[in-house]
């Protein structure tokens, strides 16, 4: 029996960037772990694959284990297989990973890597000149591991480029092909974790992302139980009061972070190329961008013209009328939602914040079937408290498929 007519491809040509980075200490204060986190990843990234969005993400070509490069590209390249063996899922369109790459990293990058994965991946090469820094300014590759003050500044400006460059559509050549192809802008993020201490540019990665969305409109999903960065974003929105935290200001990184304070004093001496914001800046149209969306932001989460319900209905789950959204003739549970609810929430762009909606993740069948979905509320992640308590909600949410942490 094929499953195809319970199937969406409203993601097709989408481009999802997964924000996520993995910091031992901030894991074990919450009683997880580093499997917990790749383990959400997979779940979260496997459905959108399978339904043709390809997935953006910005590590390095190392194998350690903070990096998640191989473990998409893995995970890619077995549906791929899968997808070629025959059976009902032989026709589907599987999505590619596009790994953004800023100089110097993409350096690591051999003719032999990128060989290797040419089916499944992409790599997005953002050079200097691509960061707006001067034909003067521009290290020689020869010279980018000398870590050098100019290479630290110009790393720290492509990585900032790469970021607002993701947002939009590229042109990337890429080996074998006789012409360029198309690189999709981002459509949505999904952060979880991240750095606040130890990084290398302007901006902890994962806030300069987030605020990289913000500006765009673009879809944010944060999850912020793993604590770090988005942590501190999920908290910021969903504050109480409207505080500026400390780790959305440049005076406590200036304190907290070394390279962030070395950065500061390169930006005095070389001077921002011509329309680049500093750190100031950026620190400060952030923190505005999550006080513009807390008012608003169940609205911004759930907005009703993205919702398939209807008024009232007494089928209980049999409900045969198809969806006004993807076509699908199913309504899940007698809750009046098509099961591609969550879905379109991803792949909507009047979303701008997404805190407290359900993700998707694992496979989901039509309406009477069964469905091993893992759902998660990333506002309650986001306000877990530490020890014994968290670690029952997460083995909760592990254990049982259909789970969800509430509170």
């Amino acid at each position: 029996m094929t499953t195809s007519k319970y199937r969406s491809r409203a993601s097709v040509t989408r481009l999802i960037a997964l924000a996520i980075s993995y910091r031992r200490e901030q894991l074990l204060a919450r009683g997880l772990g580093l499997k917990h986190l790749r383990e959400l990843m997979l779940r979260i990234a496997r459905p959108m694959v399978r339904q043709g969005a390809s997935l953006a993400y910005g590590g390095h070509w190392k194998e350690t284990e903070d990096n998640f490069t191989y473990d998409l590209l893995r995970l890619i390249a077995a549906e791929q297989e899968d997808n070629s063996l025959g059976g009902p899922d032989t026709n589907l369109t599987i999505g590619r990973l596009y790994n953004h790459a800023a100089w110097p990293s993409y350096l690591e990058v051999t003719p032999r890597i990128e060989a290797q994965w040419i089916n499944s991946c992409r790599v997005v090469r953002i050079t200097q000149e691509m960061a707006g820094i001067a034909p003067a300014d521009v290290v020689p590759d020869s010279e980018a591991a000398r870590r050098s003050d100019r290479v630290i500044f110009n790393s720290a400006l492509t990585l900032s480029a790469m970021r607002r460059l993701a947002m939009t559509t590229m042109t990337i050549a890429v080996p074998e092909l006789p012409t360029p192809e198309n690189v999709p802008e981002v459509a949505a993020r999904v952060m979880l974790g991240g750095r606040v201490t130890e990084y290398a540019g302007f901006l902890p990665g994962l806030f300069e992302e987030a605020l990289a969305s913000l500006e765009n409109n673009s879809p944010l999903y944060v999850l912020g139980g793993f604590g770090g960065a988005a942590e501190v974003i999920a908290g910021t929105l969903l504050d109480p009061a409207p505080i500026r935290r400390d780790e959305l200001t440049v005076e406590w990184h200036r304190q907290k972070n070394p390279a962030f304070a070395k950065l500061l004093e390169l930006s005095a001496q070389f001077g921002m190329p011509a329309g680049v914001p500093g750190a100031q800046e950026l620190f400060d149209r952030l923190f505005a961008r999550l006080l513009a969306a807390r008012p608003n932001l169940a609205a911004t989460s759930r907005p009703a013209s993205t919702r398939p319900r209807r008024a009232s209905c007494s089928k209980r789950g049999t409900c045969d009328a198809p969806c006004s959204w993807c076509g699908r003739g199913c309504i899940i549970s007698g809750s009046c939602r098509c099961c591609c609810e969550v879905e379109r929430w991803l792949t909507s762009s009047s979303t701008t914040v997404m805190t407290t909606a359900m993700l998707l993740a694992g496979s989901r069948t039509g309406c009477g079937k069964s469905s091993t979905s893992l759902s998660i509320r990333a506002s309650t992640w986001a306000t877990t408290s530490k020890g014994r308590s968290c670690r029952a909600s997460t083995r909760r949410a592990w254990c049982s498929p259909s789970s969800a942490v509430s509170g």
